[in-house]
C-alpha cells in the first residue's frame, strides 16, 4: 500500500491519467475539518441500523421463519430515535460519508453521483411498499417527517 501512495499515485496525478485531486488546494485544516462529517455519517448509518430488526432489513427473517416451519408474524410500524428526525436516516447517513472525504478523484465524484441518484430513485419504491403494507400511519409518519433532511416544515 505505501509502494502505492508512495510510487504509482504520483505518477498517474504528475501524468494527467487521474485529473489530479478535487478540490487539488485542500488544506491540512480543510481535511481535518472533513473527518468529523465522515464520522457522523457513519454513526448515523450504525445507530439508525439499531432500530431496525436487522434480519428483516436484510430480508433474512422470511427466510429463517420459512425454514423454521413458523408463521410470519406481522411487524409493528414505530417511530423511534433517527426515524423520528428524518424517514431514512441510513440513506441520509450513506449521502454524508460518500460526500464528506478528504480527498475526492474523479471516480470517487462518479460514486457519489451514483449513490445519490440511487437512493432518489429507490426512495420513493420503498416507501410506497412501507405505506402499502402499514397503511395510514405510515402515511401520516410521510406528511410529519421529511425523507433525508430535517429542517421543519413550513405551515
Amino acid at each position: 500500500m505505501a509502494f502505492l501512495a508512495n510510487h504509482v499515485v504520483p505518477k498517474w496525478v504528475d501524468s494527467g491519467l487521474i485529473a489530479a485531486l478535487v478540490p487539488s488546494d485542500f488544506t491540512n485544516i480543510a481535511v481535518v475539518a472533513v473527518y468529523p462529517q465522515l464520522a457522523a455519517g457513519w454513526l448515523i448509518m450504525v445507530a439508525a441500523s439499531f432500530n431496525i430488526h436487522h434480519c428483516s432489513f436484510v430480508g433474512l427473517r422470511k427466510v429463517w421463519n420459512a425454514v423454521a416451519g413458523r408463521p410470519e408474524k406481522a411487524i409493528r410500524f414505530t417511530v423511534r430515535f433517527l426515524f423520528s428526525i428524518v424517514r431514512h436516516p441510513i440513506s441520509l447517513g450513506r449521502l454524508i460519508v460518500f460526500r464528506a472525504t478528504p480527498a475526492t478523484f474523479i471516480g470517487h465524484l462518479l460514486l457519489v453521483v451514483c449513490v445519490s441518484v440511487y437512493i432518489a430513485l429507490v426512495t420513493p419504491t420503498e416507501e410506497a411498499g412501507l405505506a402499502s403494507e402499514f397503511g395510514e400511519e405510515c402515511l401520516k409518519y410521510k406528511k410529519r417527517v421529511r425523507a433525508n433532511l430535517s429542517w421543519p416544515r413550513r405551515g
